[in-house]
């Protein structure tokens, strides 16, 4: 059920059957400015709001029996994401738009979301995904600081497809090699290089700077799927890919965003 109404909380909790509501859209609502009336919807599974700039508070989402969460935000604070903890049947978890106070959107983990996707208007952040224990699937739209979420999945024990936009197919170390593969000036150590090896599924998207896969290589040893979707220009060169057995490539070339 799709509701393009402008009304508050109160309204909505009168006009909506209270059973019989399985899957509900909330679109551009700015009256909207708690999600109370939810709570009288038996049976709901799948909710999804977007364009409801008043919406601050998400403690009336706790304990709901979602199994999907769509929320798009408005600058609300990371702290009312903590209640998305105590959504305990939720699989899959779309956030989108930025925090007041952190460049991290999302909590700090969650039990039993398996598909987690986060778009943000700043560049995306992602610290840690170790207490995502059933996460399987990362979506990561828009800008994003590519080490941080390459950290952040090699952290998550079950994780094994990644989607995120990143600049160049040579990564950051110490995912990539170094720069003329030399120890690190700071330390004068060499560089212990991660692996991605639960990874089977890749995406790469709005590359500007393609070249040579062997980073790709060295960090996703074990991918059976890999899509390169890459800015105008030269195509990447796939031969360092070679070596993968079994793996399904897809090079996909569009235009520069407006």
């Amino acid at each position: 059920m799709a509701l393009d109404l402008h009304a508050g909380s109160a309204e909505l909790a009168r006009i909506l059957p209270h059973s019989g509501i399985r899957q509900l859209k909330v679109l551009g609502n700015s009256l909207l400015h708690d999600l109370s009336f939810v709570r009288k919807l038996s049976g709901l599974s799948s909710l999804s709001l977007s364009g409801c700039p008043r919406v601050r508070k998400l403690s009336a989402l706790e304990g709901l029996p979602l199994d999907s969460l769509d929320l798009e935000l408005f600058e609300i604070e990371k702290s009312e994401l903590a209640h998305l903890r105590r959504l305990d049947r939720l699989t899959s978890l779309s956030l989108t738009g930025p925090l007041l106070d952190s460049n991290i959107p999302l909590p700090s983990g969650h039990p039993t979301v398996e598909r987690l996707t986060v778009a943000s208007q700043k560049t995306t952040v992602i610290n840690d995904l170790s207490e995502w224990p059933a996460l399987r699937e990362l979506v990561v739209q828009d800008d994003c600081d590519a080490l941080s979420v390459l950290l952040a999945a090699s952290r998550a024990p079950a994780l094994n497809s990644l989607d995120l936009a990143i600049d160049s197919l040579r990564l950051p170390v110490p995912f990539g090699l170094p720069e003329f593969d030399e120890p690190l000036l700071v330390t004068d150590k060499p560089v212990e290089r991660k692996t991605l090896r639960g990874i089977r599924h890749l995406t790469l998207r709005r590359v500007r700077r393609c070249g040579s896969t062997e980073d790709l290589a060295r960090a996703f040893p074990s991918l059976t799927e890999l899509t390169i979707e890459h800015l105008d220009g030269t195509a990447p060169d796939l031969s360092a890919l070679r070596r993968i057995a079994g793996l399904t490539i897809r090079v996909v070339s569009s235009s520069k965003r407006p």
